[in-house]
Protein backbone atom coordinates (compact mmCIF):
# COMPACT_ATOMS: atom_id res chain seq x y z
CA UNK A 1 0.00 0.00 0.00
CA UNK A 2 1.37 3.28 0.02
CA UNK A 3 1.32 4.25 3.41
CA UNK A 4 3.61 1.40 3.65
CA UNK A 5 5.75 2.61 1.01
CA UNK A 6 5.97 6.31 2.87
CA UNK A 7 7.00 4.35 6.09
CA UNK A 8 9.34 2.51 4.17
CA UNK A 9 11.22 5.18 3.06
CA UNK A 10 11.08 7.23 6.29
CA UNK A 11 7.95 9.47 5.50
CA UNK A 12 5.12 8.03 7.36
CA UNK A 13 4.65 11.70 9.06
CA UNK A 14 3.13 12.33 5.62
CA UNK A 15 -0.75 12.88 4.68
CA UNK A 16 -1.59 11.06 1.42
CA UNK A 17 -2.89 14.46 -0.65
CA UNK A 18 -0.47 16.40 0.54
CA UNK A 19 0.37 19.10 -1.69
CA UNK A 20 4.08 18.34 -2.94
CA UNK A 21 5.13 22.17 -2.29
CA UNK A 22 4.37 21.73 1.16
CA UNK A 23 7.93 19.16 1.08
CA UNK A 24 11.48 19.88 1.60
CA UNK A 25 14.20 19.00 -1.30
CA UNK A 26 14.96 15.68 0.74
CA UNK A 27 11.47 14.60 0.53
CA UNK A 28 10.77 15.36 -2.88
CA UNK A 29 13.64 13.08 -3.47
CA UNK A 30 12.73 10.25 -1.11
CA UNK A 31 9.20 9.98 -2.43
CA UNK A 32 10.43 10.29 -6.13
CA UNK A 33 12.90 7.26 -4.97
CA UNK A 34 9.40 5.18 -3.41
CA UNK A 35 7.56 5.15 -6.97
CA UNK A 36 10.40 4.20 -8.45
CA UNK A 37 10.20 0.98 -6.19
CA UNK A 38 7.02 -0.14 -7.55
CA UNK A 39 8.10 0.24 -11.04
CA UNK A 40 9.49 -2.72 -13.27
CA UNK A 41 11.72 -1.27 -15.56
CA UNK A 42 14.76 -0.72 -14.00
CA UNK A 43 16.40 2.85 -13.80
CA UNK A 44 19.70 4.77 -13.18
CA UNK A 45 19.68 7.69 -10.60
CA UNK A 46 22.28 10.16 -10.08
CA UNK A 47 22.05 11.19 -6.08
CA UNK A 48 23.94 14.15 -5.65
CA UNK A 49 24.76 13.89 -1.61
CA UNK A 50 21.48 12.38 -0.91
CA UNK A 51 22.70 11.23 2.85
CA UNK A 52 23.69 15.05 3.13
CA UNK A 53 21.77 17.07 6.24
CA UNK A 54 19.58 14.25 7.25
CA UNK A 55 18.65 12.44 10.90
CA UNK A 56 20.85 9.22 11.30
CA UNK A 57 17.40 7.56 11.59
CA UNK A 58 16.52 9.06 8.17
CA UNK A 59 19.87 7.59 6.72
CA UNK A 60 19.44 4.06 7.84
CA UNK A 61 15.78 4.36 5.93
CA UNK A 62 17.18 5.80 3.15
CA UNK A 63 20.08 3.27 2.57
CA UNK A 64 18.20 0.29 3.25
CA UNK A 65 15.85 1.93 0.23
CA UNK A 66 19.03 1.63 -2.03
CA UNK A 67 19.69 -1.37 -1.16
CA UNK A 68 16.06 -2.30 -2.21
CA UNK A 69 16.58 -0.41 -5.10
CA UNK A 70 20.22 -1.73 -5.98
CA UNK A 71 18.40 -5.66 -5.39
CA UNK A 72 15.67 -4.71 -7.92
CA UNK A 73 17.81 -3.87 -11.01
CA UNK A 74 18.10 -0.20 -10.38
CA UNK A 75 21.15 1.64 -10.99
CA UNK A 76 22.61 4.45 -7.85
CA UNK A 77 25.27 6.25 -8.79
CA UNK A 78 26.04 8.91 -5.53
CA UNK A 79 28.06 11.86 -4.40
CA UNK A 80 28.51 10.94 -1.02
CA UNK A 81 31.06 12.86 1.21
CA UNK A 82 29.63 10.89 4.50
CA UNK A 83 31.46 7.38 3.94
CA UNK A 84 28.12 6.06 5.51
CA UNK A 85 27.24 4.65 1.34
CA UNK A 86 30.77 2.79 1.58
CA UNK A 87 29.30 -0.75 2.66
CA UNK A 88 26.84 -0.55 0.22
CA UNK A 89 28.69 -0.02 -2.74
CA UNK A 90 30.12 -2.05 -5.59
CA UNK A 91 32.46 0.39 -6.71
CA UNK A 92 34.18 3.76 -5.65
CA UNK A 93 35.08 5.85 -7.60
CA UNK A 94 37.74 8.70 -5.62
CA UNK A 95 38.27 12.69 -6.77
CA UNK A 96 41.62 13.90 -5.69
CA UNK A 97 43.92 16.61 -6.81
CA UNK A 98 47.28 16.25 -8.80
CA UNK A 99 49.01 19.15 -9.02
CA UNK A 100 47.08 21.35 -11.08
CA UNK A 101 44.86 18.89 -12.56
CA UNK A 102 41.97 16.79 -10.83
CA UNK A 103 42.15 13.15 -11.17
CA UNK A 104 40.35 9.80 -10.47
CA UNK A 105 40.48 6.65 -9.49
CA UNK A 106 38.13 3.41 -9.64
CA UNK A 107 38.40 0.40 -7.27
CA UNK A 108 36.07 -2.14 -6.47
CA UNK A 109 35.20 -2.48 -3.49
CA UNK A 110 37.21 -5.45 -1.79
CA UNK A 111 40.55 -3.17 -2.66
CA UNK A 112 38.70 -0.48 -0.36
CA UNK A 113 38.19 -3.61 2.01
CA UNK A 114 41.70 -4.04 2.19
CA UNK A 115 42.84 -0.98 2.25
CA UNK A 116 41.22 -0.61 5.72
CA UNK A 117 39.25 2.68 5.29
CA UNK A 118 37.55 3.36 8.82
CA UNK A 119 35.31 6.26 9.31
CA UNK A 120 34.83 7.72 12.56
CA UNK A 121 32.39 5.48 14.97
CA UNK A 122 30.42 8.70 16.03
CA UNK A 123 29.91 9.61 11.86
CA UNK A 124 27.87 6.16 11.71
CA UNK A 125 23.95 5.80 12.00
CA UNK A 126 23.21 3.25 14.21
CA UNK A 127 21.44 0.45 12.89
CA UNK A 128 22.99 -0.21 9.54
Amino acid sequence: SRLTLLSEVGLEYLRLGQPSRSLSGGEMQRLALARELVSKQPSCFLLDEPLGGLHPDDVVHLVRLFQRLVDQGHTLITVDHTGWLIPCADLHLRLHRAGDRHAFAVQPMRDIAQAAIRHPRSATPAGF
